[in-house]
């Protein structure tokens, strides 16, 4: 059976958290642009572009990989900005019916825009980590590892357990 078949099709605008969300992705993906174009000719010929489990520089490339992050930024937001735009092709905890689907689709918008700006934030204190570790300053380290392990974990559990009370509620 075909659950996107299923699903229904119904319009759900933005609410305030995603626009805002939204707006604020695309901002850091400004400023990570204009941070990398301003410390392109401030680093070294060679800037890391991996760093291990305890947050050590292990692979290094040169200075132009300091883009690497932003211009990876860009389509990934546009890919979750317009599938957040299609949240009746989304996968849900609960079947999706024409009374629940708006507030189902909501959350699971919510849900992509949240993930969105967190992805872009992390790749903004990458590359910020990245041009601070080229010139020579100490990096986060191990901290570095669990804030980027950690944070889309919790938001994943945060809205996980946000669809469950939905569910609950809307069963009862």
């Amino acid at each position: 059976m075909d659950r996107m078949k299923d699903q229904s099709n119904i319009k759900v605008s933005a609410s305030t958290w995603e626009k805002l969300f939204h707006f604020f992705a695309f901002i850091v993906i400004i400023v990570m642009f204009v941070y990398a174009i301003v410390m392109f000719n401030r680093l070294p010929d060679e800037v890391p572009i991996h760093f291990n489990a305890a947050g050590e520089a292990d692979n290094w490339g040169g200075r132009g990989s300091i883009f690497m992050l932003p211009l990876l930024s860009l389509p990934m937001f546009m890919l979750l900005f317009f599938l957040g735009k299609a949240p009746h092709i989304h996968n849900y905890p609960v079947k999706v019916t024409e009374q629940n689907a708006p507030k189902l689709y909501r959350e699971s918008r919510l849900l992509l825009a949240a993930m969105n700006f967190e992805m872009v934030a992390i790749f903004a204190l990458i590359t910020w980590e990245m041009a601070h570790t080229a010139q020579g300053n100490a990096t986060m380290g191990v901290w570095m590892i669990v804030l980027i392990t950690i944070a889309p974990l919790a938001t994943i559990g945060y809205f996980l357990l946000r669809m469950n009370r939905l569910k609950k509620e809307l069963t009862s």
